[in-house]
């Protein structure tokens, strides 16, 4: 031990032993030290007003119990060693019993996260912006990445309007919290409400109803899971939690905190900042939307490339689904889906319309998708799927390699450059598989030199030498010409994909 060189078995062996020594030495000491601990436990709670029948307290017969308890053994004398572990055993009994008996959310029902924090935050970035307090906490998309930062990570909050407004000093001095407003209503917009998947013994099981993500505290970090991930809570005030994310690298336990710069949720270690109370509040489901969510940051005509984990209704909300048809010379063409968007099926959308809201500006803002059934039901889909060569994207973000295309920031089809483009989580690509067509489809979209090339996978700069006589076969595998001189193989076929002489070439 001294030198530092025993091994975690070693010292396991040791601590467990110590630990059988002190339980049959009797040792009265290992009383009063249980009874400090949850006089500590029942003090603190009480001075919090912690003892009650709100969210984040803890039940009035239970933490009787405990003060009983604590009461029983103040002036407890014994030297007999089953004396003492009797003490032991029912006080500490009863300080499990009490810290497991703390009012959560319950199971099954819908929640909202918000702010609790009401400070003035007077930095750079952050006064311009105002207090963070009853900021609702949503899903921004289905990004499954543990490397989050200050300013990247998929857990986010919206402001209250009027929030902007106590900004400093003296505005917020004299702030009436009570007239700070939603921006966004839960009524629109299922990003921003959580369903209780499970709740017990301080912890929590949170999933979002539009994105399917679990919010998972670990490591130190927030972030979003697939996979159900309880969280650990404690109450700080009536109806007020703390979210626990566990310990960092370093050891440090870490909580859920709200970064008033980019209004992202983040991490700190100082449980006396206000930044990291939370309220937990109950919505019913009648008042939160079932089916529709906002997907944000869109221009109205523009077109997009997306792939969601649940199924879209194609007929409803302010976007029109396309699927890919096929490549057309210069032109990509697009069909109307007949049916629901399966979930992880990629797609490219029209934004009909945008919503504007004090949470966005009407130029860049929201647009809703609205989903083919019930999100309370919970059915989400992970996988992804390949559809004519657009690949989906969902959980994980993609860099795709030179050569590949994919829509732009400004909706258009583009060829990513030779350092490759980033396609985000909800989005999607072309992996170089679509098909020709001679069809005009419902809508198209404008191909650049080479981008069809890109598209079908055809690289048009490429010479091919056939052999004088080749064999020729449809795409799908199908011997149409055996023999041929390799000038006249391609003579009167239709427009198309074929294999002449083993090479996949494009006829048009």
């Amino acid at each position: 031990m001294a030198d530092s060189s025993a091994t975690d078995a070693q010292i396991a062996l040791l601590q467990a032993a110590l630990d059988a020594f002190n339980n049959n030495y009797p040792d009265p000491s290992r009383v009063t030290t249980a009874l400090a601990e949850a006089s500590s436990v029942y003090n603190s709670a009480s001075s919090k007003g912690l003892i009650g029948d709100k969210l984040a307290q803890y039940p009035t017969a239970v933490a009787e119990k405990l003060a009983n308890v604590i009461t029983k053994y103040q002036s407890f004398n014994s030297v007999k060693l089953a004396d003492i572990n009797a003490a032991v055993n029912e006080i500490n009994a009863a300080v499990a019993e009490f810290k497991a008996s703390i009012k959560l959310p319950e199971a099954g029902k819908f929640y909202t996260l918000r702010s609790a924090a009401k400070k003035f935050e007077n930095k750079a970035g952050n006064d311009s912006k105002g207090v963070t307090y009853r900021a609702i906490i949503y899903s921004e998309s289905n990004n499954a990445t543990t490397e989050v930062t200050g300013s990247f990570t998929p857990v986010r909050f919206y402001r209250m309007d009027g929030s902007s407004a106590i900004n400093d000093s003296a505005s917020f001095a004299d702030a009436d919290f009570t007239k700070l407003q939603d921006t966004i209503s839960v009524a629109d917009d299922a990003r921003l409400v959580w369903k209780a998947e499970a709740s017990a013994n301080g912890q929590i099981t949170f999933r979002n109803l539009a994105t399917g993500m679990y919010l998972t505290g670990a490591n130190g970090k927030i972030y979003q899971s697939v996979e159900a991930t309880p969280i650990n809570v404690e109450g700080i005030a009536p109806e007020t939690f703390r979210f626990n994310a566990g310990k960092d690298e370093n050891g440090v336990t870490l909580y859920m905190n709200a970064k008033a710069a980019f209004n992202t949720i983040v991490t700190w270690n100082d449980t006396a900042d206000v930044n990291s109370n939370f309220f937990i509040e109950e919505v019913a489901k009648d008042k939160i939307a079932t089916q529709a969510f906002y997907i944000p940051n869109v221009k109205e005509g523009q077109f997009y490339a997306g792939t969601f984990a649940v199924d879209i209704d194609p007929t409803d909300g302010f976007i029109t689904p396309y699927k890919v048809i096929g490549v057309n010379g210069d032109k990509l063409v697009l069909g109307e889906f007949d049916g629901i968007v399966e979930a992880g099926t990629p797609f490219i959308y029209n934004v009909e319309m945008i919503i504007a809201t004090k949470a966005a500006p009407s130029s860049i803002g929201f647009t809703q998708v609205v989903a083919a059934n019930d999100l309370t039901e919970g059915n989400y889909t992970y996988e992804t799927k390949n559809v004519n060569g657009l690949q989906g994207v969902l959980t994980e973000a993609v860099k795709i390699p030179a050569g590949k295309a994919y829509i732009n920031n400004s909706g258009a089809v583009a060829v990513a450059p030779e350092a490759g483009a980033d396609i985000a989580a909800n989005g999607a690509y072309f992996n170089g598989d679509a098909s020709t067509t001679a069809d005009e489809g419902d809508a198209t979209l404008e191909l650049g030199k080479m981008v069809g090339n890109a598209l079908t996978g055809i690289d048009a700069t490429k010479v091919i030498v056939l052999p004088a006589k080749v064999d020729v076969y449809s795409i799908d595998g199908k011997l149409l010409r055996q023999g041929v001189k390799s000038s006249n193989a391609a003579k009167n076929l239709p427009a198309g994909v074929y294999v002449i002489g083993g090479q996949k070439v494009l006829v048009k």
